[in-house]
C-alpha cells in the first residue's frame, strides 16, 4: 500500500485532530492505473459494484469509496500473485474465514 501511496496518514498536532487521508507519497502513476482498473468494476452489476454502492448508500463519499476499492484490488492482486492459484470471481469479496479451500492442499499455500 505504501508503494502506491494508498496508506492512511493521520493529521494531528497537539490537541488538534484532523481527518485521516491517503498519504499520496507513493507512485502516482500506479494510483492512476489502479483508478482506471477499478472504475469499470464499480458499476452496479460488476465485480465490486454491490460493495461500492453499499458504501456510498451508507454515506461514504464516492472518491473515498473508490479509494477503498483500489486498496481492495491492490491487496487482491498481491494475494493472487503470491498464491499461484487461478482467479476465482466468487472468492473476491469473501472474508478469509469464509473461503472454501477444499481442493487446495494447505501445505501449498504456506510456501
Amino acid at each position: 500500500m505504501r508503494y502506491a501511496g494508498l496508506n492512511i496518514r493521520e493529521h494531528k498536532s497537539g490537541y488538534f485532530t484532523g481527518q485521516n487521508r491517503i498519504s499520496k507519497k507513493g507512485r502516482s502513476h500506479l494510483r492512476r492505473v489502479l483508478g482506471y482498473i477499478v472504475l469499470p468494476l464499480v458499476k452496479q452489476k460488476s465485480l465490486y459494484g454491490p460493495v461500492y454502492h453499499a458504501k456510498k448508500n451508507a454515506g461514504m463519499a464516492g472518491n473515498k469509496a473508490m479509494v477503498a476499492m483500489m486498496i481492495k484490488s491492490l491487496s487482491m492482486f498481491y494475494g493472487w500473485y503470491n498464491s499461484g492459484l487461478p482467479f476465482d470471481k466468487n472468492q473476491v469479496l469473501l472474508s478469509e474465514s469464509k473461503l472454501s479451500i477444499n481442493s487446495i492442499d494447505k501445505e501449498d499455500l504456506r510456501d
